[in-house]
């Protein structure tokens, strides 16, 4: 018994990497839109003076999600 469960641990860790990884990339990926959408957001407000105390630390919000999505791909 125990060698049947060290057999298929065995076999089954490649794939259980390679969708972790999968799933790490997509998360990433989706972190990554967001933190452009909200960029694209931020620099719209910082353009208008008024709004221009949003658009800043809804700037540094968004590169800081880009850390977070490299984060992500690096598994740090």
């Amino acid at each position: 018994m125990r060698f049947l469960s060290g057999l298929v641990n065995g076999l089954l860790a490649p794939i259980v990497g390679l969708l972790s990884l999968l799933v790490r990339g997509l998360l990433a990926l989706v972190v990554w839109l967001l933190a452009t959408v909200l960029m694209l957001v931020s620099l719209v407000l910082c353009v208008t003076i008024l709004l221009l105390p949003l658009g800043i630390p809804l700037l540094l919000f968004s590169l800081r999600l880009y850390g977070y999505g490299v984060r992500l791909v690096v598994g740090g």
